[in-house]
């Protein structure tokens, strides 16, 4: 009847004397929702060697369905422990129990893991060192102490060697058998150390799986791109880590250079000595530098290649013992998965104050003690912004600042010596704080008695109460359409709701006058009640809920699937909402809001159903022939790739198909289009548009959708196709079908019995990091090509904010087409700096269609056009007379 999440130590090991706990959230299996169960319905079946007294059992006040069991046995010993829950018990756990320590001896809370690097390589030895404690806190300088140290796989478990130093020391040795993660358990005397569990990432080569470079360095030979946390922050012990990328400064291109030409500087506390440099085995000149700091403090740290340096960076490093309790006992993934920054707006004014929040649940403040939040604040040129960090309390964190330079900033934030986020934040200062205004989305219009009010942004759609949202305006006269300069003090956002809301700020554009950027921020969960008043005159309200943040889901880790981009009018439709592909999570309806909103603003009613895997089934039936906007939010902020505009059109279809190839069955001749026979996205509909002609005498044949099909062979089933016959084009055809698994799949169109030729078509799942594919160019692209000789051009895929992808690794799909159906072969080359080449050869005269995609994701509205022949020399006017 439920599905059960299981964790926590005590269902690994156990030392008597200290209860076990176990963690277990329950789910009801028929609606996925949280079951919210009496504490006595929910208990622990333990067997051993000794009677087990009952458990505690403690339900969570915040999160319905989390319960917390503790139980104690008396002596050791292996016991099987089980999850009864309304007496259906879970599978079984053996737990091994034993006697704790003797007086005077090691610590468990107070041990910790040294020099364990987060990516190792197969099949190469891996070591790393476990310090021991006194009860006292003073290092222990003798050995003895009882460690187990278990590593696994998602199918082995691995042979480990424990060293006893003799000075409190134990260097602990294993060899890695197959790439993929490994969970490192440790303890002694069977309490697990505070950290434990930990991860480490096995790799071909040691390099990490997805190196993220956001910052470029230029030095007067190389272009240096750099990442990870190694040069932000760090803790003594523990491995830091420097991602580098060796560019040519004039070309771009990567540099083949050797791991001992690449030096890291360290000035500080005390000496690193033990630095590593780890080349990517993938991308040439790429690296991965890693360095374990023995003391805390700031150290100025740069990295030089052939003597090429970058301009030193302050990192500060932690100690263990800041703060009340141990900043390892934190693991740095619990760290930076639950910490939030709020109210970070992404364009601020110069030369005026501005703020944001850091938050973190107060039970990890309390146990991290008084660690210091550290923020830099820094202007392209290295310039710092002066930062004042004024504690809240309850894990509450303002930070102020006021920024003197104009253009972009990068703002990094680490709590406990962890990054908050995977790369520093960016935010734009620019003269009044008003964004550029094609980053300002107007999909509303609204009209009131004087003007007409174009209208958009965050601040429409939901927000999450910490943070602030926008609201942008355009103000047009009703009558001329044209833009009227009001004053900005005419111009307001009245914000009623359940609780009273800070004034909302106004802004006006300098650039572009008529347009203003409004934000408002609730300190009280609800829905409240928007309207824009210009002048007096007042549009009708718009209803905005607002949500207090009650889990840790991110929303980049939630995305629609199963969502057509045209819609038939009056007639049901629906989507998901799902976690991107592998991710573990699951879904439910009480922390999303979906708006379908029309052109006017008009909401359409939807409805929410959470499924069995996980997903949240989203039903409605749009009932005029408009764009519909729609918008998801979890907990207030928006899930990727949102929002999203579809088409209504009379039957389903798209008004303007484009058909860009001809494929021949006995009886037809099929004219096809569309993207579902070239790429696809895991989640997203694939597409074939299809036209249905008599192969003799060309002319169209309607045929029941019946007797149209796509089979569809691949890695995993898919889900029958759905066929809309074209109510206004007879024998015309719009074909969706839906791989919700990746690979390449074989796909061939079916009308009646005849089958046409079979297509290979990859499918890919959604990045980790969102692309920019309306900020991806390609360059180099030319409409003309020669017969038998090679044709070039680049992509270069961009992030969602538009910054570099400069790792490479993205996977782009080139698809060209000869008038008759068959396919050229393209060869597609990482380039290795965020560039992809991407080469073919034509072999007949005539028009080509080209059709690219990264991570299935087509980036153009309609394929490029080249035109083949014998020279490649475009034809001029007078030629083509």
């Amino acid at each position: 009847s439920y599905h059960l999440k299981v964790g926590g130590p005590g269902i690994k090991s156990g030392r008597i004397g200290k209860p076990g706990k176990v963690f277990v959230k329950v789910r009801d299996r028929s609606t996925n929702k949280p079951a919210n169960l009496p504490d006595e319905d929910i208990t622990l079946r333990v067997s051993g060697p000794a009677p087990v007294p009952p458990p505690v059992v403690a339900a969570s006040k915040k999160h319905p369905g989390l319960y917390s069991l503790r139980y104690a046995p008396p002596a050791p010993g292996e016991y099987i422990v089980q999850i009864d829950v309304q007496d259906e018990k879970s599978k079984s756990y053996p737990v091994e129990w034993s006697l704790p320590p003797i007086v005077g001896s090691t610590e468990p809370s107070l041990a910790e893991v040294v020099g364990l690097s987060p990516v190792v390589a197969v099949n190469k030895p891996t070591s790393f060192s476990i310090k021991s404690y006194n009860p006292d806190g003073t290092p222990k300088q003798k050995g003895g102490d009882q460690f187990t140290v278990n590593v696994s796989g998602p199918s082995a478990t691995l042979p480990v060697s424990i060293d006893d130093q003799g000075d409190g020391n134990h260097l602990v040795t294993f060899t890695p058998t197959s790439v993929g993660p490994l969970t490192l358990d440790v303890a002694i005397s069977g309490a697990p150390l505070a950290e434990s569990p930990l991860s480490v990432e096995v790799t071909p080569d040691g390099f990490d799986l997805l190196p993220f470079f956001p910052e470029e360095i230029v030095t007067p030979k190389y272009r240096l791109r750099l990442g990870g946390s190694g040069l932000r922050t760090g803790r003594v012990g523990k491995v830091s880590t420097i991602l580098l990328k060796v560019l040519d400064k004039l070309t771009s291109s990567p540099v083949d250079v050797s791991p001992t030409a690449v030096k890291l500087h360290v000035e500080g506390p005390s000496p690193v000595s033990d630095v590593k440099v780890v080349p990517s085995s993938k991308h040439v000149g790429t690296f991965a530098i890693r360095y374990t700091p023995t003391d805390a403090g700031v150290y100025n740290l740069s990295l030089s290649v052939n003597d090429n340096s970058t301009r030193p960076k302050k990192v500060k490093v932690h100690s263990p013992h800041e703060g009340g309790k141990l900043s390892r006992c934190i693991p740095p993934e619990t760290i930076a998965e639950v910490a939030e920054i709020e109210n970070f707006s992404p364009v601020v004014p110069l030369e005026e104050p501005s703020n944001f929040l850091v938050s973190v649940p107060p039970e990890l403040a309390q146990a991290l003690g008084d660690e210091p939040l550290d923020v830099a604040i820094t202007a392209e040129d290295g310039t710092e912004c002066p930062v004042k960090i004024k504690e809240l309390g309850d894990g509450h964190y303002q930070v102020d600042f006021s920024p003197t330079v104009e253009g972009p900033l990068n703002v990094d934030c680490s709590y406990g010596g962890v990054p908050i986020t995977d790369a520093p934040l960016s935010f734009e200062c620019a003269p009044g704080g008003v964004e550029n205004e094609l980053d300002m989305p107007f999909e509303t219009t609204l009209e009131t008695d004087k003007y007409k009010i174009r209208v958009g942004g965050r601040g429409l759609k939901s927000g999450r109460v910490g943070s602030s949202a926008p609201i942008f305006v355009k103000v047009l006269d009703k009558k001329t359409k044209k833009l009227v300069s009001v004053p900005s003090d005419k111009v307001h956002i009245i914000v009623d709701g359940p609780a009273p809301v800070p004034a909302p700020t106004t802004r006006v554009s300098k650039k572009h006058p008529g347009t203003f950027v409004c934000r408002y921020a609730p300190v009280k969960e609800g829905t409240y009640t928007i309207t824009v008043n210009i002048d007096k005159d007042t549009s009708k309200p718009r209803s905005v809920i607002w949500r207090e943040p009650q889990s840790y889901v991110k929303p980049d880790h939630v995305e629609i699937h199963d969502l057509p981009s045209t819609l038939a009018v009056d007639q049901p439709a629906s989507f998901l909402i799902s976690p991107v592909y592998s991710s573990p999570i699951s879904l439910d309806d009480s922390v999303l809001d979906v708006k379908v909103t029309t052109p006017d603003g008009t909401e359409v009613p939807v409805t929410l159903s959470p499924q069995e895997d996980g997903t949240v089934l989203v039903e409605f039936t749009p009932t005029e022939q408009a764009p519909l906007d729609i918008d998801v939010a979890l907990e207030g902020l928006p899930i990727r790739d949102v929002p999203v505009t579809v088409d209504v059109t009379p039957d389903g279809i798209d008004p303007l198909l484009h058909f860009d190839e001809e494929l021949d069955t006995p009886n037809y001749k099929l004219r096809v289009g569309g993207r579902g026979l070239k790429f696809g996205r895991v989640g997203k509909p694939g597409t074939v548009f299809l036209k249905v002609l008599d192969k003799y005498t060309k002319k169209l044949v309607p045929l029941p959708a019946d007797k149209i099909a796509l089979h569809v062979d691949g890695p995993h089933a898919v889900a029958p196709e759905q066929v809309i016959p074209s109510a206004k084009r007879p024998g015309t055809y719009v074909v969706h079908y839906t791989p919700h698994h990746p690979g390449v799949y074989t796909v061939n169109v079916v009308v009646g019995d005849d089958h046409s030729n079979p297509r290979k078509v990859p499918w890919h799942a959604s990045p980790l990091k969102p692309l920019g594919l309306d900020k991806t160019p390609i360059t180099g692209f030319v409409p003309v090509a020669a017969i038998d000789q090679p044709f070039t051009f680049n992509v270069a895929p961009k992030s969602i904010d538009g910054s570099d992808r400069p790792a490479g690794g993205d996977p782009v799909d080139v698809a060209v087409l000869c008038p008759d159906g068959t396919s050229l072969p393209v060869k597609v080359s990482d380039l290795g700096n965020g560039d992809y080449q991407v080469a073919f050869t034509p072999v007949n005269e005539g028009p080509l269609s080209i059709d690219v995609a990264v991570a299935g994701e087509p980036l153009l509205d309609a394929p490029l056009n080249v035109v083949v022949n014998s020279d490649g020399v475009e034809q001029t006017a007078d030629q083509q007379v």
